[in-house]
């Protein structure tokens, strides 16, 4: 009787351990690195460095940014996010978006722009007795306009309009 009651104590506790439910791992993602970095005109890459509780993807909102690897395991990761060179004259941006499971985290990547000053005609006629010349301008920065002091029938009025 005794080893009948020894058998049925240990498939007992067999069961009980076997039929244990396990606590599930809850969804979570830790950037390591800054929220938002900032990348050179002429493109670079940068490091992002996480903590996930499970398998994670990485996702770029745009095609000048790419992520790799795209996709991970549980536990402390490092994405590459390379960004091509931005040959426009706008800065621009886009997120590097984590998820695992059900929980994301977003690091901003910004990058300038190419800086332009575009004058389209370099050379312009005045009539002897004087006049007026509109020298069209267009420009992504700050211009600023030097007429040398030698030069003393030239004079500059302020522009009508913003720069474009």
């Amino acid at each position: 009787m005794k080893k009948l009651f020894l058998i049925a104590s240990v498939l007992l506790a067999a069961c009980v351990v076997s039929c244990k439910k396990e606590t599930p791992v809850e969804d979570a993602v830790t950037l390591k690195s800054a929220a938002s970095v900032t990348v050179p005109v002429t493109g670079d890459v940068v490091s992002i460095s996480f903590n996930s509780t499970v398998a994670w993807k990485a996702t770029s909102s745009e095609s000048w940014l790419t992520v790799s690897p795209a996709s991970g395991e549980a536990g402390d990761a490092t994405v590459k996010a390379s960004a091509l060179k931005n040959d426009t004259y706008d800065a621009r941006t886009a997120e590097v978006t984590i998820t695992a499971g059900t929980k994301t985290a977003k690091v901003t990547v910004t990058q300038g722009q190419t800086d332009a000053v575009i004058v389209k005609e370099t050379s312009f006629e005045v009539p002897a007795d004087g006049g007026e010349v509109n020298i069209p301008v267009s420009a992504n920065v700050e211009v600023k306009v030097t007429i040398p002091e030698a030069i003393d029938w030239v004079h500059m009025t302020p522009p009508n309009k913003g720069l474009v």
